[in-house]
């Protein structure tokens, strides 16, 4: 990343060049903002114009971003912002109740954004419009409550794993225009075969510094949900859910027991159902939520072989190994890029990770 380039908030257009500064960080994420911060010499030009709400993007990426603070200190200029998804909280939501695929519905939210905007003078964003939506994922049903247009689709994102990111984009009638889209990543880990595998690795020179932490501190690998106490005559006994896949002889040690009592079951919720299976997904629900943990972390350093916007994207599932043992797959959440007077980096970030299936008595998980 050499440079930053302002947009001209009209047309779109690279505006002004920044390829001199003391530091630039420029981080794009999946479910969550992205964000800016670039240091560079003041000047009395570029103070007058690099201001709060200029619009900015770098070469590598057609992602937006709207600087929204800036610092004058010591003979420096500073500023920093989110990606453009945030602007449109500046943009009121319509309330209204919606059934959709989540991406679909998030494009509803935005597409009637766009619609209000363009009926009251001085609101309509330029050359903007609705994109490509991700078609992932069932129907599901939400209330949608005034307020900002980001703020309301944020909250089914994050819910439902879906990314949104505003884009340039080249106009076919010429010029350049900015596009909404969601997205959800691929799965590029060892257990599927549709798609080369990512997999971060010392032995690859692709994950520095590792770290490998393995815990049982918080493991629970019995839970016994029990009905609430009002149907404790009804439904005396207890469903017992476990990992521990060994029924021969006596555990011993191994069991580490949770048990549970599911208060809020009413009649209401037993219509259509039983009460053991309504038991039976609590438990496994805790049993999920009580796992042994494995942390595998480190520096990733993409490889020429693994290039970001090819080989992998935001939202991907990837795997990362460690020195010793199985890999443990986790999900590229955000992707940043920086420069300093000490170089050029450019290195995504796993998260959110759960284990390649690689246990005979149990879930293990990553973080």
């Amino acid at each position: 990343m050499d440079e930053f380039y302002t947009l001209d908030p009209a047309t779109y257009e690279r505006d002004l060049i920044l390829d001199e500064f003391n530091s630039g960080i420029w981080t794009e994420r999946y479910t969550t903002p992205g964000d800016f911060k670039l240091t560079l010499p003041a000047t009395a030009a570029r103070v007058k114009k690099l201001v709060y709400g200029t619009l900015f993007s770098i070469p590598e990426s057609r992602v937006v971003m709207v600087a929204d603070t800036v610092q004058i200190r010591g003979g420096q200029i500073t500023l920093s912002g989110k990606d453009f998804t945030t602007f449109l909280d500046q943009r009121p939501a319509k309330p209204t109740h919606l059934t959709d695929k989540p991406g679909n519905m998030i494009g509803t939210v935005i597409s009637m954004m766009v619609l209000q905007s363009g009926q009251i003078f001085g609101e309509e964003i330029p050359r903007f419009r609705v994109g490509a939506l991700t078609q992932a994922g069932n129907d599901v049903t939400e209330d949608i409550s005034r307020g900002g247009a980001y703020s309301a689709v944020a909250q089914i994102a994050q819910k439902y794993d879906i990314g949104m990111r505003v884009l340039l984009e080249d106009l076919v009638s010429g010029g350049v225009g900015l596009v909404f889209e969601t997205y959800v990543g691929v799965d590029r880990t060892s257990t599927q075969d549709a798609r080369n595998l990512v997999r971060f690795s010392p032995d690859l020179e692709t994950l520095a510094d590792v770290r490998d932490v393995r815990s049982n501190a918080m493991e629970k690998n019995v839970v016994r949900a029990y009905p609430p106490d009002n149907f404790s005559e009804t439904y005396p006994e207890p469903v017992e859910v476990t990992t521990i896949k060994n029924f021969g002889g006596s555990p011993g040690l191994q069991r580490r027991v949770l048990e549970i009592v599911c208060d809020d079951i009413t009649e209401e919720m037993l219509k259509g159902t039983t009460m053991e299976a309504l038991l039976r997904t609590r438990a496994a629900k805790a049993l999920g939520e009580n796992r042994r943990t494995r942390i595998v972390d480190g520096e990733l350093v993409p490889r020429p072989g693994y290039i970001f916007g090819k080989d992998f994207f935001l939202g991907d599932r990837v795997e990362i190994e460690g020195e010793y043992g199985s890999p443990v797959t986790g999900t590229i959440t955000e992707y940043i890029r920086s420069k300093d007077d000490t170089g050029s980096r450019s290195y995504p970030t796993v998260a959110d990770a759960g284990s390649v299936p690689q246990s005979t008595d149990g879930p293990v998980t990553a973080t």
